[in-house]
């Protein structure tokens, strides 16, 4: 399992819509990081998500 920690409470209003297939998760996270303008780090199994989140 994997945790997710926002560092930022503003993250929480980010919004995407995608599809994902078994893609592995450093794609995933790639993806969303670069979509919403955030940062991330992975360490035993917990993402950190930084930036300055979403209006």
């Amino acid at each position: 399992m994997i945790q997710i920690t926002l560092i930022n409470a503003q993250i929480a209003n980010c919004r995407i819509t995608a599809d994902f297939d078994q893609e592995n998760l450093l794609l995933i996270l790639d993806i969303i990081s670069e979509t919403t303008n955030l940062s991330y780090s992975l360490e035993n199994n917990q993402v950190e998500l930084s930036g300055p989140g979403c209006n």
